[in-house]
């Protein structure tokens, strides 16, 4: 996870069902998250069924609202959809309007 954190080059990320049992959804949202501060060049980050909670995916929604990136496609489906991600979606958008699909069922 802290090779994934660093690689400022990947443009397409896959990350369904990838917590092994050692490891934790906490360490993956850790990893997740300094990949999207880290990474300019991916375009597509998949998370799909993480088991991640809502407040976990919350903190993907609020720092995609405020941190301008390349992605174009983002699924979340699959996760805690506890999250009322409508109120996040106008600042995701406008901070990156490239963002053309977003999935969070």
């Amino acid at each position: 996870l802290q090779a994934l954190s660093k690689n400022t080059a990947l443009r397409q990320v896959s990350l369904c069902q990838a917590i092994p049992a050692s490891d934790s959804t906490q360490d993956l949202m850790v990893a997740v998250s300094d990949l999207i501060r880290s990474n300019k060049t991916m375009t597509s980050l998949s998370l799909v069924n993480n088991n991640f909670t809502s407040s976990q995916i919350e903190v993907v929604l609020r720092l995609l609202s405020t941190t301008p990136v390349s992605l174009t496609e983002l699924d979340l489906s699959g996760n805690d959809s506890g999250v009322d991600a409508s109120a996040l979606m106008v600042d995701i958008i406008r901070v990156n309007p490239q963002l053309r699909l977003l999935l969070a069922e």
